[in-house]
Formats: structure tokens, C-alpha cells, sequence
């Protein structure tokens, strides 16, 4: 694994922009509910913010959407803040200038802990703040490669350049590391080449410079890199016990097989790494906002499922499972008590996130 404080000075590429998105593009998909008449509301801040990667990216793409749906069924006004990645914004939510953030479940949990690259920005005490509002898409990545250069699995990967994002995007520094291991090779088998973000690799990618980039199934960059390269195609995992096991060393993602189709990239059936992407808060966040968001993708779930291929597998029971690895919100188990979503099961499993067990 390479080493963390020699790389977490790539965050420094990225910049900090910060963009209030448009919030016509959505209009018709977020449309407030028939009859329903949007009025301040004590507990209900007017506006909120949450950090997002560029856009382009997957993450950039539902967070538009969510802030488009909330927007259009609360009286607050969500923007969106574009940042490096999680490891950027949650020392910003710990001093109140963000109110949320998209961010792959594995990497909540190593932030709340302070594992890994989060270990020695926070002292090893973790954002023990951190407070979940809901669960959404099944990320669903790979490296992705042109057309052109003939690599079709992780196995063939020796010797290739590969674009390594910063470790402020701490999943996917982990993930691409996993996907080398996958295939049987250490950081002296592969030529890293380092990036500030996945738009950064996206950009070596359809320049050449590098043969892989690391990214979501159905994000933008993909496209691109298939329009410069004569197709773009995912690289397949070695879905082994022996490689998995491997991979697993780096990053917790479960190897799932995608039909040839799915999505640009996906030019056989391919195994790809999956995980949770969680929407969180901080503790001190309004109840009464947590409730209201929780409770605007659940009356607006048919739609915000269309935004992207990752939320299509979305549904209400999985808005709060057990795969959370931070505690819930009060204000969002407020909302799913009402829903009889909240089981035993998930309130035995609150238990043990508050006590910080694993």
C-alpha cells in the first residue's frame, strides 16, 4: 500500500471551487407534489450545502439531482459545493461551512474511525460527528481503458500506466490499488501515474498518457474516453477467491459480474467492485432537516432512480439497511419508525455504531 503522507499533498491539485449548480435542468423530474405549497418551516434552515466531486463525474450527478429534489419539496435550498473529495469536506462539516456529503460507505466508516488516510488528519479520533441521512446508489467501478490498448482483465496489467487519484478521494486511491492486487501485482509491477481527481485521469486517459483510469460505471468520463479512443472498456476483475482476497487488503468492494451491455464500457460480461454510497451529516444538523430530505427522495423515489444507472437498484427498504457504517441521524430514524422501515435488526445495529464497535 503506498504510503498516505507521502501522497495526501495531492488534494493541493484539485482546488476548492465552489459552484452553485442550476436548478432548471431537473425541473420536470423534481416537480413538487401536486397540490403541495412549499413554506418556511421552524427547524428548516433556507439554505443548505453539500459537497460534490466536478462536474462530470457519477457522484456530481446525483448530488444535482438531490439537490434539485430538495429544493423542489422543502423549503430549503440545497447547493452544491464542488470539492477534491470526502476527505476535504469532512473537516469543513465538523466546523459547520457544509451541512452534507455524498461519499462510498467504506470511507465514511474509515473517516468516523480515523483509519487509514484518516488516521493522521484527525489525530486517529476520526469525525466521530458524522451521522447518516440515507443509503443510495450501488457504486459500481473499474479501470477503464480505451478500446484501443487490447487490456481486458486485471491480469494483464503489468507493466501499464494507471492513473492514481489523491488520497483525498481516499475509496478510490484504495480502489485502484485493489484492482492491481486483484490481479496478482504490487505498485512495482504497475507505473502510477498521480491525479489530483478522476476528471484529471479522464483527461490522461483520452490523451494517451495513461492506459487506465479508475471510474463509475455510467459516469460521464467514461463516455468521453470511448469517443477519444474508439470504445472505452471496463477491465475485468479476477472475481477468484484467491484474488478477492488479494484486493480485499486495500478496499472492503464485493466483485459483482455486469452483463455485457449495461453500460459504455461494458463490451462483455464484466466483474466489477460494488459498494454503498451513503448521504451524510453532521450530529448538530437539524432534526427537522434530516426528516425533510429523508422524506423527499422517499416521495420522489421513481424519479431520482432515473438520474443515474448506480440509483436504479434503489428502493425504499434499502434507504436504511444494515450496511450503514455510521449511525443514523435521530431526525432520519424519526422518519423511518413512521415507515415501520426501522427493524430491530437496525436498531440493535444503531447500538453498536453509537458505542463506535466496528
Amino acid at each position: 500500500m503506498l504510503n498516505f503522507r507521502k501522497n495526501w499533498v495531492f488534494c493541493l491539485f484539485a482546488g476548492l471551487t465552489i459552484v452553485a449548480i442550476s436548478l432548471v435542468c431537473m425541473s420536470e423530474l423534481f416537480a413538487a407534489t401536486p397540490g403541495a405549497v412549499v413554506k418556511p418551516k421552524p427547524g428548516l434552515p433556507p439554505i443548505i450545502s453539500m459537497g460534490s466531486l466536478a462536474p462530470g463525474t457519477a457522484t456530481h450527478a446525483w448530488a444535482s439531482a438531490l439537490a434539485d429534489l430538495v429544493t423542489k419539496n422543502t423549503p430549503m435550498k440545497l447547493l452544491i459545493e464542488s470539492h477534491p473529495g470526502p476527505g476535504a469536506v469532512f473537516p469543513m462539516m465538523e466546523k459547520g461551512n457544509i451541512d452534507l456529503e455524498g461519499c462510498p460507505s467504506p470511507e465514511v466508516y474509515w473517516a468516523l474511525h480515523g483509519d487509514h488516510g484518516y488516521k493522521e488528519p484527525t489525530g486517529g479520533k476520526g469525525y466521530k460527528g458524522l451521522r447518516l441521512l440515507f443509503m443510495d446508489a450501488v457504486y459500481t467501478v473499474g479501470l477503464v481503458t480505451g478500446a484501443d490498448t487490447g487490456i481486458k482483465t486485471t491480469r494483464e496489467l503489468k507493466g501499464k500506466r494507471i492513473a492514481l487519484v489523491s488520497p483525498v478521494l481516499l475509496s478510490a486511491y484504495l480502489s485502484i490499488q485493489a484492482s492491481v492486487a486483484n490481479g496478482g501485482w504490487t505498485e512495482k509491477d504497475v507505473v502510477y501515474v498521480p491525479v489530483g481527481s478522476p476528471t484529471e485521469g479522464k483527461k490522461l486517459n483520452v490523451e494517451r498518457k495513461v492506459d487506465a483510469s479508475s471510474h463509475p460505471m455510467g459516469a460521464g468520463d467514461v463516455e468521453e474516453i470511448a469517443a477519444a479512443r474508439g470504445g472505452a472498456r471496463f477491465i475485468s476483475l479476477d472475481p477468484s477467491a484467491e484474488a478477492t482476497k488479494r484486493a480485499k487488503q486495500f478496499h472492503p468492494a464485493i466483485p459483482q459480474l455486469i452483463k455485457k451491455g449495461t453500460a459504455t464500457g461494458i463490451l462483455e460480461d464484466t466483474w466489477l467492485n460494488t459498494f454503498r454510497n451513503a448521504v451524510v451529516s453532521w450530529e448538530t444538523f437539524p432534526d427537522e432537516a434530516a426528516y425533510a430530505i429523508v422524506e423527499a427522495v422517499w416521495n420522489n423515489m421513481e424519479n431520482y432512480k432515473k438520474v443515474h444507472v448506480l440509483l436504479r437498484r434503489l428502493t425504499e427498504k434499502r434507504l436504511a439497511t444494515t450496511e450503514a457504517t455510521v449511525p443514523f441521524h435521530p431526525g432520519a430514524v424519526k422518519f423511518y419508525k413512521e415507515k415501520g422501515l426501522w427493524t430491530d435488526e437496525l436498531e440493535n445495529h444503531q447500538k453498536v455504531l453509537l458505542e463506535g464497535k466496528p
